[in-house]
């Protein structure tokens, strides 16, 4: 009820009642009057009460016109018993067996300064109870005080808790609240551990800018949602916000891949993008094999293996060699078969009759050399018909045309007989 903005007082420059007039009500001078610190002596006489000047008035309009208890905090009320009978309601859902806090002690927690009452009472649900202050004595004290609050009164969801201070003439409330604990404020911050966005570290402001819940000094990621504050790596980054939720390094190498995507985050050479480099023992791109590579033609063979073309099927270590000049069985070799050793672009097993000489292969010209096949047709040039015909020609231009009747069925025998006789010699 209220809210704990210390009585929504900028202390800055402030005193408290004092013969000195110097001491500051902001005694930790952390901008928030809290418990232990002291309301104000605002007109610097040495003491604070009702006719002195010391009255203030720091309600929000939504304060002020409040009905539940609100009302009653930010200002000081003045007048002897004027705060007796201040009413404060606490509303909640009805609590159920198997709630977290069912069954559990609640309690009351007060802020309020310059309550000299004593004892201190309040009235909850009809039931008079004590409130235990965290001290007493000096003018302006602001206190911290506690009291149980009975189960039964809690049954109903709805607690009423009732101020007697029938002879209390100054009195100031910040905040009002129900829970399950004391009021306790471990950073000393003012504002209480159990309502505190970050209880362990001071922040007055309680500012939260992704909404989480979180206050900002103290969240993982400020900017990111993250109420669980999962941080797996430990290196005090949330997991929504950082860029390596399992590596504490954060790609300390560089490479762009966080462990344990990147299987050597020290190495920026290894990681899932990298390519593996054969016979050097690290498994470079982090594919859970060493010197392996994938098998790209799916031969069986990969090029760390030896495979001399992974993007041919039938080129791979042990592979049957073809006549298509290409080093099959990744031996650095050609076969002799395959080889081209004149020069002429033909090899033996691609039709190349002499390999050692370059005039002969498959489609050469001819030279109509007895001696030669230049096409490597398998006829000697001198059967070939172009050669025939040469001869024939030559041989009618040395005579004349009586003599051609005459000679030329003569050579044609010759020549036939001649052709015969090498066929079945």
């Amino acid at each position: 009820m209220g809210d704990p903005d210390g009585f929504g007082i900028d202390p800055a420059g402030l005193v408290r009642a004092s013969s000195s007039h110097t001491d500051p009500a902001d005694v930790d001078g952390d901008g928030i009057i809290e418990a232990g610190e002291y309301l104000p002596d605002w007109n610097a006489n040495g003491n604070c009460a009702i006719g002195s000047g010391d009255e203030f008035d720091f309600r929000s309009a939504a304060e002020a016109s409040d009905t539940a208890g609100a009302q009653w905090t930010d200002y000081a009320v003045l007048g002897n018993g004027a705060s007796d009978g201040a009413t404060f309601l606490f509303e909640f859902p009805i609590p159920q067996a198997g709630d977290p806090d069912f069954g559990d002690p609640h309690f009351i927690n007060f802020v309020f300064g310059d309550y000299d009452v004593s004892p201190t009472t309040v009235d909850i649900d009809g039931e008079i109870v004590e409130l235990t202050l965290q001290g007493s004595g000096n003018d302006g004290l602001v206190q911290a005080a506690f009291a149980g609050v009975p189960w039964p009164a809690m049954l109903d969801g709805q607690v009423t808790v009732t101020i007697i201070a029938p002879n209390e003439p100054y009195l100031a409330f910040d905040y009002a609240l129900l829970d399950t604990s004391r009021l306790a404020d471990a950073d000393g911050d003012g504002i209480p551990g159990s309502i505190d966005n970050c209880p362990g570290t001071a922040n007055l402001d309680q500012s939260d800018v992704d909404g989480d819940g979180v206050g900002d000094v103290c969240d993982s990621c400020p900017d990111d949602p993250n109420a669980n504050q999962l941080d797996s790596d430990a290196d005090e980054q949330g997991d929504v916000c950082d860029p390596c939720p399992e590596d504490a390094t954060d790609d300390w190498d560089a490479d762009g891949f966080c462990a344990p995507e990147d299987c050597d985050p020290d190495n920026g050479g290894v990681h899932p993008n990298a390519i593996e480099i054969c016979d050097d023992g690290i498994d470079n791109d982090c594919d859970g094999t060493v010197d392996q590579r994938p098998d790209l033609d799916g031969d069986g063979w990969d090029e760390c293996a030896g495979d001399c073309d992974d993007e041919d099927p039938t080129t791979y270590p042990g592979a049957s060699e073809a006549c298509d000049g290409i080093d099959h069985n990744c031996d650095g070799l050609l076969s002799e078969e395959e080889a081209d050793n004149d020069g002429d672009l033909f090899t033996n097993c691609g039709g190349d009759c002499d390999d050692t000489n370059a005039a002969i292969y498959p489609g050469a010209p001819i030279e109509c050399d007895p001696n030669a096949d230049d096409d490597c047709s398998g006829v000697s040039d001198d059967l070939e018909a172009v050669c025939i015909g040469a001869w024939q020609q030559a041989d009618c231009s040395c005579g004349s045309s009586s003599s051609l009747e005459v000679t030329t069925p003569l050579f044609s025998f010759l020549l036939l007989l001649g052709l015969l006789r090498r066929r079945f010699k």
